[in-house]
């Protein structure tokens, strides 16, 4: 897990410095990076560090949707939403939370094709939005426990 923040913070703060990991600029002025997103370098390049937050995203809303979802049913913890616990009760949070999670995915898609870095650092917001979620999913657990 520790291996896996410490990936996360190097790859959110090469979108924020515009730097790589050895410190090195990535682009020298506002007009190379015009000229970059005319020849599509850096659409390619975003696209698969788009693809890449996106699966993370996906796996992070999926995990969050089970945990809550297992710990509410089984009595381990307490929804605090009020309006998620019928649906937690009857069945129906996790498709509901997955069926959400896929539109969330694919509105940064469109959103993508004309705001690629608005929608890298939106995906990128999310997924550690839903890391910390989780965390604290657990910390609550075990500290009922």
């Amino acid at each position: 897990m520790a291996q896996f923040m410490s990936r996360l913070v190097a790859f959110l703060s090469l979108i924020a410095n515009n730097t790589d990991s050895t410190g090195v600029q990535l682009l020298s002025s506002r007009g190379e990076a015009a000229d970059l997103m005319r020849t599509g370098v850096i659409d390619k390049l975003n696209h698969g560090h788009l693809l890449f937050v996106l699966l993370l995203m996906a796996q992070f809303q999926l995990w969050d949707g089970l945990i809550t979802q297992v710990f509410v049913s089984n009595g381990l913890a307490r929804e605090a939403n009020r309006f998620m616990v019928p649906l937690i009760a009857n069945g129906s949070f996790l498709p509901l939370k997955l069926l959400g999670g896929a539109a969330a995915l694919l509105a940064l898609l469109i959103v993508y094709k004309r705001f690629p870095r608005m929608a890298l650092a939106a995906a990128s917001l999310v997924s550690v939005f839903y890391v910390i979620v989780i965390v604290w999913n657990f910390s609550i657990f075990f500290q009922n426990c």
